[in-house]
Order: structure tokens, then sequence, then C-alpha cells
């Protein structure tokens, strides 16, 4: 949940420094990263924006983006 959170606030998640702090293998935080992931797919809001994680190379770690819904999708009126 502490992922989730500082995900939530614009944090940015480094798998090496999450998994020293917790005392797991970087897999297992890849593991709840992708756990996340598919709980904000089955999130979306009302206006059919979807928060996805992304790997920023820039920052060298893991936020949240908001992808917005095409609005040339067939059937958007």
């Amino acid at each position: 949940m502490s992922i989730y959170s500082r995900l939530m606030q614009g944090q940015v998640i480094h798998k090496a420094k999450e998994s020293s702090a917790y005392g797991v293998t970087d897999r297992t935080i890849q593991r709840d990263i992708s756990d996340i992931q598919c709980f904000l797919h089955n999130q979306k809001n009302d206006t059919g924006d979807e928060k996805v994680i992304i790997f920023d190379r820039i920052a060298g770690g893991y936020r949240i983006e908001t992808k917005e819904k095409n609005k040339l999708e067939r059937g958007y009126k």
C-alpha cells in the first residue's frame, strides 16, 4: 500500500531502493508494481481516462501517468 500511495502522490519508485527498504528482491517489487497496474486498469474513471505505471528513464524509476481516452474512438459522440 505504501508504494501505491507514493505513486498516487506523484513520487518516483525505484525498485532497488524499495527492495532494500523492505528486505525483499527486486522481483517482488516488480510483482507489486504489476499488481498495482492491474488495479489501476480496473479503476478507469467515467471519462475513460486511465492511470498507468510507466518506467521513467530520466528519473530512473516508476511513476504514474494518465492516459486520456482517445476522443476519436468508434462510438464516441
